[in-house]
């Protein structure tokens, strides 16, 4: 995707294109269509709507969270967030939100008892409900954002995009996708599914000639599958990776309250 100067919406070769400063422009059709797995191809919405939001915490702000604005450099330079220390990306799914996602905020806590890291826990929320095509389509919008944060942490504070992992639930595993497809070199991608039972969001996205899933075409980067509660998940998106994830894991399994191992390798 080409980067764009302004908003704006234009059909080109057929079409529909929407283009958003700092991210890009996003085209409906196209390989974003598939007759049988997404009949309904659709724009994202606008970059203000889906309303992507950083919630960034460290051991030094384990229950206030700071909010990180990638695009106001002098912002983040003021910011808690340090840059030697390894970054976890927690991305919520459909249907779900900081408000009513209180799995989040265990796993924020999780990780900050467990090691010495930043936490950027991504709300999505205006982008992430009915209907569920449009939500997908808003995906990629998210995963541009993502990649946009990390782009300008590791330009203005010096941060190595290796020490960067995206962890997403539902919707949330196929925006890690995205934002590892923008970066050169991103650590590492995980999808975990909290112990309520939801399972990964894949109508529109785990069958298509795109890259859109977060797993089989990014060679570059190790994806894991785990359940927060069981055992590994066995469905046709994660059955390409679940090798690496045993291997990266050694077949550990997620306990609440116990360990990390499964998603914090």
């Amino acid at each position: 995707m080409r980067p764009a100067s302004g908003r704006h919406r234009r059909r080109t070769l057929g079409l529909l294109e929407k283009c958003m400063p700092d991210l890009g422009c996003f085209r409906s059709g196209g390989n974003w269509f598939h007759l049988l797995y997404r009949p309904v191809s659709l724009l994202p919405d606008d970059r203000h709507l889906v309303n992507t939001t950083f919630l960034l915490f460290t051991r030094e702000n384990p229950v206030i969270q700071e909010f990180l604005q990638p695009n106001v450099e002098h912002l983040l330079r003021r910011t808690v967030f340090q840059p030697h220390r390894p970054t976890k990306i927690i991305v919520h799914g459909f249907m779900d939100n900081i408000i009513v996602g209180k799995w989040l905020f265990d796993m924020k806590d999780r990780f900050l008892e467990t090691m010495d890291c930043n936490v950027v826990v991504v709300d999505w929320r205006g982008g992430n409900v009915l209907p569920y095509s449009q939500a997908t389509a808003n995906c990629r919008v998210v995963g541009a954002e993502i990649a946009f944060l990390v782009k300008m942490i590791e330009r203005v504070l010096g941060t190595s995009q290796s020490s960067f992992h995206c962890i997403g639930h539902s919707l949330g595993a196929q925006i890690c996708g995205y934002a590892g497809a923008r970066l050169q070199n991103l650590g590492r991608i995980s999808e975990c599914i909290p112990m309520s039972g939801w399972t990964p969001a894949t109508p529109t996205l785990s069958t298509s000639s795109t890259p859109t899933p977060a797993y089989p075409t990014f060679s570059w980067k190790a994806s894991v599958s785990t359940r927060w509660s069981v055992t590994w998940t066995s469905t046709p998106t994660t059955a390409t990776t679940s090798r690496a994830a045993r291997s990266i894991t050694s077949g550990s399994l997620w306990t609440k309250g116990a360990s990390l191992k499964a998603c914090a390798g």
